[in-house]
């Protein structure tokens, strides 16, 4: 409690009980593993070119794949829409043809995802995942990225088939296997909260639930952008500069809203037509509010988050590297003329001012 002095030697008002809980981050290990076969590891062994060449190379691939994932993780992990809803979804055997809604699309998430294994799970209260007597899995075996299409081969035709049915009754969604409750907690649930995470309850505590701002299924502008960032200011305490994550869609809405505000002063020119901008920046009530384009945002979403209060917690960053083997990258398999290269990482995200930050939803791109 408070106390007031008077200028003289004043009595303290009795101590307030301190209001805190301990959050729990765990940060999981994510692995990818490749193989090589003897031959090939003889030609990397014994030509310095040739070792270059496919080392790099496959080292290269390993790595940027590995990183997508953690990317989509930090943002998109474990949130309650997986990669994407569904809009439809067309069963032929084992082959099921799938349509993501356009509010769900985030070409980062599905560009280079061939060969991925998925799960499905229904989009509804219970989450439960779609599954049949043999096994859960899909592999993405094509995308096309103008018409939001993923084909995908299922383990079994009766689990494409409970897919398409599925679809029919509720929107259902994609994560890569395993990942449902093993991955870490992207931001996009911490930020959407309503229940505890991490250990702390948001309805206790209330500066552990993020905001949330609707768009109105219409396009997001500077004064929709101005408005969330003022629910982080009043609500959250938000007073620092912020990032807000958007989709090259949303960017676009963005950088015309700016074009058609922008004022022309004395460096106009009748004679040069010039329009667009590298980059957006906006003060709003926080701050500073710089827009970055990120395609593992979903087309129908935006996120405010300030960098300040942003943090990586774990055990080790992503490598090549094994634990008490550092300069050894190669491992012999047992049993087989070859070896395997394995790539990982351990490590979770972790915003911990979320009353600061938002979610912006129901956007639609014009």
């Amino acid at each position: 409690m408070v106390t007031y002095g008077d200028g003289t030697v004043f009595a303290l008002n009795a101590a307030s009980a301190a209001a805190y809980d301990e959050i729990e981050v765990d940060a999981t290990p994510i692995i990818l593993l490749t193989q090589i076969s003897e031959s090939v590891a003889n030609r990397m062994a014994n030509s310095k070119s040739s070792f270059i060449t496919e080392a790099t190379l496959r080292a290269r691939v390993m790595y940027d794949s590995l990183a997508r994932y953690l990317e989509i993780s930090m943002l998109y992990g474990q949130s309650s829409t997986g990669w994407g809803a569904l809009l439809s979804a067309t069963a032929s055997s084992t082959t099921l043809t799938v349509v993501i809604s356009v509010a769900g699309w985030a070409p980062g998430i599905w560009a280079g995802s061939i060969g991925a294994v998925l799960e499905a799970y229904k989009l509804d209260t219970t989450h439960q995942k779609i599954v049949d007597s043999s096994n859960v899995a899909f592999t993405v075996t094509s995308v096309v990225a103008s018409t939001r299409t993923v084909v995908l081969t299922a383990a079994s035709a009766t689990l494409s088939t409970a897919v398409q049915t599925a679809v029919t009754s509720f929107p259902c969604y994609f994560v890569p296997k395993g990942s449902k409750t093993n991955d870490m907690l992207g931001l996009e649930p911490q930020i959407v909260g309503g229940v505890a995470f991490l250990g702390v309850d948001p309805t206790i505590y209330p500066l552990w639930q993020g905001q949330t701002y609707a768009c109105g299924s219409a396009s997001l502008t500077m004064s929709k952008v101005l408005s969330g960032a003022a629910l982080c200011v009043g609500v959250g305490g938000l007073n620092t500069d912020a990032v807000l994550m958007v989709s090259a869609a949303t960017y676009q809405n963005l950088n015309a809203d700016q074009a058609a505000l922008r004022m022309y002063d004395s460096s106009y020119s009748s004679s040069d037509a010039e329009n667009g901008t590298e980059g957006l920046c906006y003060h709003g009530p926080n701050g500073k509010i710089e827009v970055l384009v990120n395609n593992i945002v979903k087309q129908g979403e935006a996120f405010l988050v300030p960098p300040k209060y942003l943090s990586r917690v774990g055990a080790k960053e992503l490598s090549f590297q094994r634990p008490g083997k550092t300069d050894e990258f190669f491992q012999e398999i047992p049993g087989y003329a070859g070896y395997s290269l394995r790539a990982g990482a351990e490590f979770a995200v972790l915003l911990s001012r979320p009353a600061m930050a938002c979610k912006y939803t129901a956007i639609v791109n014009s």
